[in-house]
């Protein structure tokens, strides 16, 4: 009988999830600066539920250290030492209840009120944000700092203020609500004003039948598609932003020097501004609800606008600009940043964030543009990273990079049997524009990376129709994940073992499956069919190899009467048929060019060992034009028995 081991599948650890720590020095504004030595040697406060409190634990960090612990007792207070420690910081409560920032200087009080202010300054869960800093030491690259500002946190306290007497008809106390929020002391106790809030607040949630994960979860899907563009906006006290998720600059004379700058509103409500250069004209403000508000000339005293950067965006600064109300109501008010679009861009959905879909936009020779919303994900093979385009678009972006430098871009398309169709495309050095930048943390995301495109000039391929040549801009935000690993087969044995080295890179990715010949199992084989290959090998044998389940790695080597006739070689989970890969990488030989592959004749068990000796395999992209790279295999694998093929075995 043939031997058969099953293959045992990695179980993930169960992830620690605990509130903490960190964030980098910033000034009293939205810009960036040097961490700053807290001043303090200790910073102490209070954690409040609203109710009794058990005894808990508090984190906190700071840059490229170990998140440091303190125990919560009945009264709610905690005292940490903030030697070693940058400000400012994030901390929390053991379980993610709650979450606040701190400068390090005052007391830091946790409560719902700080969790749901940092929720508006991340504009994400802060719990995602926690886990990032508790899961990395180097904390640095773990957390996106800089919004935490004074300016920022003062903004989100408004905010929240309005947000409880919209969503759970709650009016915090006048006295709570002008004190802030982390750095005011309270007593954790019946009666104090503070404390009887947070209490009232409870009450407000239950009544409203929610909670604080549910308001939560609501605000983040409404903050999470204007990550970018948004200001301040209040009306009669009500305090909320008007977030643009569309950007469009258009012409608004003959001479080119006046623009109207439109932004929109995922409800429909649009804000437009007018101005020549940096002269404000006019600006109106529509709301979904019919309300309107304007200003003209000298009454927009409250907005500048920046000279044009070498692209032609400027930022509008908002000042505490007032708008007149159309029907004599209370005025609105405006104040932030948000920056123009480049002129004569078409306005798309994704404009307004910053993880995927992103915008893209194409200019053809003939100067016509098109906009496509691209959602990268990221994969790596080797020292070959791959940047797919997830999008469900008519034409999608590819990026091959290595390391930062591009190996090859390329915008294609599906047909209608799913197969890549590459219509335009660059190689190596000739991709002008492209650039990769460092490593940086998101809420949720350890490890990202900001592709851009700076009219990168793609050229035409294939038979298509269409201009000669596009250019591509867009700035690309993609979530690295994990990278995947060489596998370690040192201890597969010599006749299990297929040693495979790709060009120009170090490390060997080999293949060495445990030998699992349950249903899909690791070694498998199967007919050929006359669908595949074009019809070449109908009724040959395919031998498929893949290494075990977290470890990337699969062959295919197809034969007929005792000759290797194919062989495929991927980094990736499996490879497919010609019509419908699955895998960006693809390294394969079809006939000739199979030298030194052998088949040994069938054992007892009908089974054969697959020699390789110096088999030299071309990378092939897509559609099928070749690529930059080749594999050496090297060593031997022993296939599962053909019987299988035909449902005869013993």
């Amino acid at each position: 009988m043939y031997r058969k081991q099953t293959v045992e599948r990695a179980r993930p650890l169960a992830a620690l999830i605990a509130c903490c720590l960190l964030l980098a020095g910033c000034p009293d504004d939205d810009g960036r600066a040097a961490p700053a030595a807290p001043e303090t040697a200790a910073f102490t406060g209070t954690v409040s539920f609203g109710m009794p409190i058990e005894s808990f634990e508090l984190r906190v960090g700071a840059f490229d250290t170990a998140p440091r612990t303190t125990r919560i007792g009945a009264s709610g207070r905690y005292e940490v030492s903030a030697l070693g420690l940058t400000a400012p910081a994030i901390i929390g409560v053991q379980d993610t209840l709650y979450a606040a920032a701190t400068d390090l200087t005052a007391p830091a009080q946790v409560t719902a009120l700080t969790h749901l202010q940092l929720v508006e300054v991340l504009r994400d869960d802060p719990v995602n944000a926690l886990r990032n800093a508790v899961n990395t030491r180097s904390s640095s690259t773990a957390v996106d700092y800089a919004p935490i500002t004074a300016a920022a946190l003062a903004r989100a306290q408004a905010r929240v203020v309005s947000l409880l007497r919209e969503r759970l008809s709650y009016e915090l106390p006048a006295a709570v609500a002008a004190a802030d929020f982390v750095a005011t002391p309270f007593s954790n106790t019946p009666g104090d004003p503070t404390y009887d809030a947070l209490a009232a607040l409870n009450a407000a949630f239950t009544a409203n039948g929610s909670e604080l994960t549910i308001l939560v979860r609501e605000r983040v899907r409404e903050l999470e598609p204007c990550t970018r563009f948004f200001v301040d906006l209040r009306i009669g006290g009500a305090v909320s932003e008007f977030c643009a998720n569309t950007r469009e600059t258009v012409a608004d004379n003959t001479a080119g020097d006046a623009f109207e700058y439109r932004y929109t509103a995922l409800d429909g409500s649009t804000l437009r501004v007018r101005a020549a250069a940096s002269t404000v004209t006019s600006v109106r403000l529509d709301q979904a609800s019919g309300a309107a508000y304007a200003c003209e000339s000298a009454a927009c005293a409250g907005l500048s606008i920046s000279a044009a950067d070498a692209d032609g965006r400027r930022e509008l600064r908002f000042t505490q600009l007032a708008l007149a109300a159309a029907d004599g109501s209370a005025a609105a008010t405006l104040g932030g940043i948000i920056g123009t679009a480049l002129p004569g861009l078409p306005p798309l959905d994704c404009d307004g964030a910053r993880r995927p879909p992103q915008p893209v936009y194409v200019t053809a020779d003939d100067g016509s543009i098109s906009g496509l919303c691209i959602s990268l994900s990221f994969g790596n093979a080797g020292a070959r990273s791959i940047y797919r385009d997830l999008s469900s678009g008519a034409q999608r972006l590819s990026i091959h990079a290595d390391d930062t430098a591009a190996a090859s871009i390329g915008l294609y398309r599906l047909d209608n049997l799913g197969r890549r169709i590459t219509d335009y495309r660059c190689e190596g050095s000739a991709c002008l524009g492209f650039s990769a930048g460092p490593l940086f943390a998101l809420p949720g995301s350890l490890r990202n990376r900001e592709l851009r495109l700076v009219d990168t000039r793609l050229s035409r391929v294939g038979n298509g129709s269409g201009p000669a040549s596009v250019t591509v801009r867009g700035t690309l935000t993609v979530a690295l994940g994990i990278e995947t690993t060489p596998p370690a087969c040192a201890l597969s044995p010599p006749s299990e073992r297929l040693r495979a080295r790709v060009s120009n890179e170090t490390a060997d990715w080999d293949i060495c499956p445990p030998y699992d010949l349950s249903e899909n199992g690791t070694v498998r084989v199967d007919r050929v069919s006359a669908l595949d290959y074009g019809g070449r090998y109908t009724g040959g044998l395919r031998y498929s190899f893949e290494n075990a389940t977290a470890i990337p790695g699969s062959l295919v080597v197809v034969t007929t009467l005792g000759v290797v006739r194919r062989v495929e070689y991927s980094r990736g989970r499996a490879i497919s048929s010609e019509t419908g890969r699955l895998d960006d990488e693809l390294m394969l030989c079809d006939g000739l060019a199979c030298r030194g592959a052998e088949i040994d004749p069938a054992n007892a068990q009908t089974g054969h060992v697959l020699r390789f000796a110096g088999v030299l395999l071309s990378e092939e992209r897509y559609d099928g034009s070749a690529a930059d790279r080749q594999v050496r295999l090297d060593g031997a694998l022993l296939s599962a028995p053909d019987c299988l093929a035909s449902g005869s075995c013993p």
